[in-house]
């Protein structure tokens, strides 16, 4: 009798952004910029694991609501903690602490074009720096004056932004060992579909999503 094939822990993401994208890290420059891009150590844009987790917990949590995939599902998969900031700051109890059972590994570039720009910056190679430099742009933003029709006073914002690219990560059928194992193995053949789903309704991910920045399409396997 043949063997079945053992249950996949980890699946391959790619995030190819359409347009102009702003990952960052709240930091503004020295200078004009009021929002500066995070860089990898290569001085290479990419998107935070957190962040990619972020958008997803969202997808899934819109499924849920509508019946499209199993209830608990955000919960099960992405965790929840178990305490609420209140507008004051200031943070209550809501309840237990769960780990989610996935890790979400950074976006990245290309293996390759990253291990080309670390040996040329060690070797320090001036031209590794200019094409990083080449990666990103800034972005102007303003609100507009509802009565005048015109930029509102004091409104200027001017964002790095990363160009369009087309980024790799992972994510991976990562429990708890200490947490929910009844959980965890009700969940451990259902997430590839409930991840694959919920891609397709990601169409924007980093900073001003909803306002046209961070377009961009979804894959989850190979």
């Amino acid at each position: 009798m043949p063997k079945r094939p053992a249950m996949t822990t980890s699946l391959p993401v790619r995030v190819t952004f359409h347009g102009y994208w702003h990952c960052g890290a709240g930091a503004a420059a020295v200078g004009d910029l009021d929002a500066v891009a995070i860089r990898s150590e290569e001085g290479l844009p990419f998107v935070p694991g957190r962040t990619l987790k972020g958008v997803f917990r969202e997808a899934v949590s819109l499924l849920e609501e509508n019946g499209l995939v199993a209830g608990g599902a955000a919960k099960a998969l992405f965790g929840e903690q178990g305490f609420a900031f209140d507008e004051d700051g200031a943070w209550t109890p809501t309840g237990p602490t769960q780990a989610g059972c996935l890790a979400f590994s950074d976006c990245r570039l290309d293996a390759t074009i990253r291990a080309w720009f670390a040996n040329a910056l060690a070797q320090e190679l001036h031209a590794a720096a200019a094409h990083a430099a080449a990666m990103f742009d800034v972005v102007a933003r303003t609100a507009i004056d509802a009565e005048t029709g015109t930029a509102a006073d004091g409104s200027l914002r001017l964002i790095e932004c990363a160009v369009p690219l087309s980024l790799e990560g992972t994510v991976d059928w990562a429990p708890d060992p200490y947490g929910d194992a009844a959980t965890a193995a009700d969940w451990q053949g259902r997430w590839r579909d409930a991840l694959t789903q919920a891609a397709i309704l990601v169409r924007g991910i980093g900073a001003d999503r909803t306002r046209g920045l961070g377009r961009c399409t979804v894959k989850v396997g190979a």
